[in-house]
């Protein structure tokens, strides 16, 4: 269970609680993850930097459980986190939008120092909603860090090949994280 204070940092709107940790990941069931480039993340160096990571896989894999624990590692490095499923963000946003608050509702997500996004393309975006996390997204470039995840499949290169040729093609069980200004990649796999 998580302590107090941290759970107390983990972000009003979190729909999970920050339970998940680095010790408890069992690198045994995902072994094309890097025990070492997790360990990295969890430094939170990526946070301090405004860099984003994205966890990409099938469903079952532990890229929620990734996310939590790397959180969750934030928070006790001293981070502001919020967790929230895509679906939950993008509803809020659309709402927000359709009310005429959105920039309050784009403040509040812009606002944490690492962002967690669950389950993004687990349902398909409709155009405007697309735009809308475009925003967010563009809101926090180069100021706050955005973690998400995904069992959507990265097309072969479009990240990678021109910083890391020798990455496999197949996205399973990977984590990326990249700054989209400098390119800089690292990848577990």
């Amino acid at each position: 269970m998580p302590s107090r204070s941290v759970a107390s940092r983990w972000g009003s709107r979190s729909r999970t609680s920050p339970s998940k940790t680095l010790e408890e990941l069992d690198f045994k069931f995902q072994p094309s993850l890097d025990p070492k480039l997790v360990r990295e993340l969890a430094t939170g160096h990526f946070i301090a930097q405004a860099e984003n990571v994205l966890l990409f896989g099938p469903p079952g894999v532990g890229k929620t459980h990734v996310g939590i624990a790397l959180g969750r590692a934030a928070i006790e490095a001293g981070h502001s986190v919020l967790f929230v499923t895509a679906t939950a963000v993008l509803a809020a946003l659309s709402k927000a939008h359709a009310e005429s608050h959105f920039g309050d509702q784009l403040t509040f997500f812009a606002k944490p120092k690492l962002l967690i996004v669950d389950e993004l393309g687990y349902l398909p975006l409709e155009r405007t909603t697309a735009h809308l996390f475009f925003q967010l997204v563009a809101k926090r470039y180069e100021r706050g860090s955005i973690l998400l995840t995904t069992n959507q499949q990265v097309p072969n290169g479009a990240m990678c090949s021109a910083t890391r040729p020798s990455l496999p093609r197949s996205s399973t069980g990977s984590c990326t994280t990249a700054t989209p200004s400098s390119s800089k990649e690292r990848a577990i796999d």
